[in-house]
């Protein structure tokens, strides 16, 4: 089971196939975009897991009446935890094309997290070389020019991001919400550079340090997280076939950390949201 997860959490794969298939936010005749849930995979691993690539494929086939195999391309992906936003191509035309956007840095990818602490600075944009040790599927930013036995080396990566939000949770620790860029992506990047400089992601198992971990404490007047508070909220790029520009944009989570803010008002100030 993922280590991501506490282990009294029942796998994806043992509920009921009657909660599939995934929340469809945007589907035309070549892109298909779906709402992501934590906990499930992009694309198989080889464990019995489920994942939105089988998921859709499934449902595609049944739904159109496909006699034979349904493509169906996989453009990006979530780890397991975080939920959100991904976008699948329905032909290889539109694969292709969506792809040299993401090459060219001109496919747009936004997320929001809550995190420990009240962030500083308000905005900046933080780059870091992250090296990630396979064995462990643990990525931390590297320190000094060594590497050792299991790691890749060091791979550069990118995020700007904006503290939307700080507020105060009921064990009297800050929480900030922040709106992030990924300009480059790293397995578990926006995970690993927030808690790098003292900000973990609210839940994150893996990666906030033991003090930080409430769901160990005895105290449980705060918000339940039951992964990390990390969501893939918005994709801008361009349609492949009209060219017309699409903006993507995922439901705000309610639960556990995320209902500590007020997502109505941040829209109508206008913080953080090009909409």
């Amino acid at each position: 089971m993922n280590s991501d997860f506490p282990a009294e959490q029942a796998p994806f794969s043992l509920l009921p196939p009657s909660q599939a298939p995934l929340e469809v936010i945007y589907e035309d005749n070549h892109l298909i975009a779906v709402l992501k849930p934590a906990g499930i995979l992009s694309q198989a691993d080889g464990s019995p897991r489920q994942d939105v690539l089988s998921i859709m494929k499934a449902f595609i086939k049944q739904r159109d009446h496909k006699p034979g195999a349904v493509y169906l391309g996989l453009l990006h992906r979530l780890d397991c935890p975080v939920s959100g936003l991904m976008l699948l191509a329905k032909t290889s035309k539109a694969a292709s094309r969506i792809s040299a956007q993401i090459r060219d840095g001109r496919f747009h990818k936004f997320y929001y997290a809550v995190t420990e602490g009240a962030v500083r600075p308000s905005a900046a944009t933080w780059e870091d070389v992250l090296e990630k040790d396979r064995q462990r599927n643990f990525s931390q930013v590297r320190r000094s020019t060594l590497t050792t036995a299991g790691q890749t080396g060091g791979k550069l990566c990118r995020l700007a991001y904006t503290c939307l939000e700080v507020a105060a949770a009921q064990d009297g620790n800050w929480r900030s919400l922040v709106r992030i860029e990924l300009l480059t992506g790293r397995s578990h990047q926006i995970r690993v550079q927030f808690a790098s400089r003292g900000y973990p992601l609210a839940g994150d198992r893996k990666y906030a340090p033991a003090p930080l971990r409430p769901w160990r404490s005895a105290r449980t007047a705060i918000p339940a997280d039951d992964a990390p508070c990390l969501l893939a909220a918005e994709l801008l790029f361009e349609h492949p076939v009209t060219h017309l520009p699409i903006h993507l944009i995922a439901p705000f989570p309610t639960g556990g950390s995320w209902s500590l803010f007020d997502f109505d008002s941040l829209e109508q100030s206008g913080l953080g949201s090009s909409r």
